[in-house]
């Protein structure tokens, strides 16, 4: 394939950046809200499409009655440590928010992040700045949203837990272990940050069809994967919604 692949880097030049714009027939643009919007001042061909991944955000979901039942737990949290701390939550599909359902979800909790935190404090190394922003995140959560903050035993889990949910919420995001909570009564609780910014639902102990259910009825504008844990930063030739082998193929009709 290397004589079908060129990689060109270059800084922040709009001359460039029109003239590859200029020649390709199909432009992807992969690095959020801000390149976006540089990178689309350079016009295309008149036939050529287009592909952007903007600034999306994640949710995980556990029924606590079945992770209490799990055999599994360690594996649980490595999935869960893999799905958020190894790029620092800095991926798309990475969860922010932590939804549990069920009826015993204090013991779930205090078990859950017991276990994440015994492979945090092995295999996480926190850095200063990003210690002061976790704090810096939930002061403008806590003056902005009714919370509480969850006490781990050092700042390399942050939890803060929330009492409602709505669209702003995604504003008070924040990243390095820093995760918001929510106990729901209902799943549809969290069709408010199920907006069109929203790409993945991974999940623990649900059914799949179920969620695939939740979807079809509600039709959220967001949520384009539905996932366990295990597969939460797998990447598929469908991806934010998109089939790109079909978005970048010309089909020539009979």
């Amino acid at each position: 394939m290397a004589q079908y692949v060129y990689m060109v880097r270059y800084g922040h030049e709009r001359e460039i950046n029109d003239l590859f714009s200029g020649v390709c027939d199909t432009r992807v643009i992969w690095g959020g809200d801000a390149t976006i919007n540089e990178i689309r001042k350079s016009p295309l061909k008149v036939r050529a499409n287009e592909i952007t991944f903007a600034d999306r955000h994640s949710i995980a979901v556990i029924k606590a009655d079945k992770y209490l039942s799990a055999e599994n737990k360690n594996r649980i949290a490595q999935d869960f440590y893999n799905a958020t701390y190894l790029n620092d939550q800095n991926a798309c599909n990475s969860p922010k928010i932590i939804i549990w359902q069920g009826k015993d979800t204090d013991s779930a909790r205090e078990i859950f992040w017991q276990n994440l935190q015994e492979i945090v404090d092995r295999e996480y190394n926190l850095q200063a700045v990003q210690a002061v922003d976790k704090l810096v995140q939930f002061d403008l959560l806590a003056m902005n949203k009714k919370t509480v903050l969850k006490k781990s035993t050092n700042n390399k889990i942050f939890r803060a837990e929330i009492f409602s949910i709505d669209a702003d919420l995604r504003n008070y995001f924040g990243n390095s272990g820093f995760f918001l909570e929510y106990v729901a009564q209902d799943l549809t609780e969290i069709l408010p940050i199920c907006d069109s910014r929203c790409q993945t639902l991974s999940y623990f102990g649900y059914d799949i069809d179920a969620l695939k259910d939740f979807v079809k009825i509600n039709r959220p504008r967001g949520i384009d994967r539905i996932v366990p844990f295990s597969r939460t930063l797998d990447f598929g030739l469908n991806w934010d919604g998109y089939d790109l082998i079909y978005s970048m193929s010309r089909i020539i009709a009979d």
